[in-house]
């Protein structure tokens, strides 16, 4: 019996194996980390400089935390410990320990709302529009390579965080 792993796409290989960065340590730290990070660094920007937009960053930082977990306690009460076809589980992954509810994902709905509310404000500037939808697409990547969430869940969260940086940016900018 061979033992080798049978690879049946090796663009994919070839590019999962090139780009190994995308497991770098010190990145998925960052990943895990990037909401209480982001929301001190807003603050103290928003409370220096007065600055509309670092304001606007921070209250929607804020909004976006306290949806989520209303989001979790609704996801929790409907959905309990089904499984649906399309959207999956609402629990995390098994390996997990963790009192929270997985669906929708905190991390992907704050990176949904912050690269929304950026590109928004940066419209014409096609380097942080870029940059703005691969970094979501990271911490997306992060919180399912990580085991936090499954794919669905992360789907979801930034759909309803993009949702969220586009209502802030209309009603408070």
């Amino acid at each position: 019996m061979n033992n080798k792993k049978r690879v049946n796409n090796y663009f994919l290989y070839n590019l999962y194996m090139k780009y190994s960065i995308l497991q770098n340590k010190n990145l998925l730290f960052l990943g895990r980390n990037i909401i209480n990070i982001a929301f001190f660094i807003s603050f103290w920007i928003s409370i220096f400089t007065k600055k509309q937009f670092y304001i606007t960053l921070t209250i929607l930082i804020t909004i976006s935390e306290i949806s989520n977990r209303i989001f979790k306690f609704i996801c929790k009460k409907i959905m309990g410990e089904k499984t649906y076809k399309i959207i999956g589980t609402g629990k995390r992954p098994k390996k997990i320990k963790s009192n929270s509810y997985g669906m929708p994902s905190g991390h992907s709905q704050f990176a949904g709302a912050v690269s929304t509310y950026i590109i928004l404000h940066n419209y014409k500037n096609i380097l942080i529009i870029l940059s703005s939808i691969i970094w979501m697409l990271y911490i997306m990547y992060s919180r399912v390579y990580e085991k936090f969430h499954t794919v669905q869940q992360t789907i979801i969260g930034s759909f309803i965080g993009c949702l969220l940086g586009y209502c802030v940016y209309y009603n408070f900018y």
